[in-house]
């Protein structure tokens, strides 16, 4: 089978979240500032928010600075964000998600208005991407799937179609 088509999509898909990120990341911003949620707990809820480590970040990032990870884990700890563990890990507390959750949804809220296509185009397209993540799910390895399964979510079933959509993307970027 000739995958070059299909190679093709995946600058498609970080372009359309590149505009999703362009409509809800100052909203983002603005919600942590305001509820005094670290914006380093929005960041790395990409690598999920149950547990922290440098290792884990590493392997989904490997090309960032350990040393980074460590400054911010020590800060977060300190406003109690998140709760050391004895492997070098850190549990993240039920506020943190919380708190991410909220600005996260401060931006999605941008997105409600949405009216470009139809509700029934934007549940279909909410099934297909829905398929091609359950899909990411089980295919075999490699890739390595780890940062698909970690990943913090927050749209719901009922969000509107339009968040489930970013949602999606999301998790296809993870993959």
């Amino acid at each position: 089978m000739d995958i070059e088509p299909l190679l093709k999509f995946w600058p498609l898909i970080y372009s359309i979240i590149q505009e999703f990120w362009g409509i809800t990341e100052e909203h983002i911003e603005e919600a942590a500032a305001r509820d005094e949620v670290p914006l380093e707990l929005y960041l790395y809820s990409e690598f999920g928010l149950d547990t922290f480590s440098t290792e884990y970040f590493q392997k989904r990032d490997p090309f960032s600075n350990p040393e980074q990870f460590e400054r911010n884990f020590a800060r977060l700890t300190l406003k109690g964000w998140i709760e050391p563990l004895e492997d070098g890990q850190f549990q993240v507390t039920e506020a943190a998600r919380e708190g991410v959750r909220r600005i996260i949804q401060a931006g999605d809220e941008q997105l409600a208005g949405f009216g470009s296509m139809p509700e029934s185009d934007l549940e279909r397209l909410a099934t297909l991407l829905m398929q091609i993540i359950a899909e990411c799910k089980i295919t075999r390895t490699p890739p390595e799937k780890w940062a698909i399964f970690k990943r913090f979510r927050v749209a719901e079933k009922h969000s509107p179609w339009i968040v489930r959509i970013r949602e999606y993307l999301m998790d296809m970027y993870a993959y």
